[in-house]
């Protein structure tokens, strides 16, 4: 997550947060150029190195950054694209697809049920 805080005076700062654990920059490139703080391809969360996994297509040099647990959800699917090694982009593009929906469906639900925890707590507390 990217949050505002407020440094001197009235000046904002925006911190690169890791959505898995509590590591933070202000400044999301290192001197050597590698990005602290990268954005999951499958279901958009921020992560930092210490949970993602950058996956290199067998097929194509094409780069992709997941979480732990979207590269967790993605087993099946990776079988599948390495599978269809002789066959369209098109189908790998498909399946892909498929991975990255069933990763965003699962930080949906975290959210849901995140939310519902929360709205309980301020019903008990009124």
């Amino acid at each position: 997550m990217i949050k505002e805080c407020y440094g001197h005076g009235d000046t904002v700062v925006l911190k690169y947060c890791c959505d898995f654990c509590q590591f933070s920059t202000t400044h999301n490139k290192t001197s050597t150029g590698i990005t602290p703080i990268m954005e999951c391809d499958g279901c958009d969360r921020h992560v930092c190195s210490g949970h993602r996994i950058i996956y290199e297509s067998p097929l194509f040099s094409d780069r992709r950054v997941y979480c732990l647990e979207c590269w967790d959800i993605g087993r099946k699917y990776r079988e599948r694209m390495i599978q269809l090694q002789g066959e369209a982009w098109e189908n790998e593009k498909n399946i892909r697809i498929e991975w990255h929906n069933e990763g965003r469906e699962k930080k949906r639900r975290q959210n849901l049920q995140v939310a519902g925890k929360k709205r309980e707590e301020a019903m008990s507390d009124s």
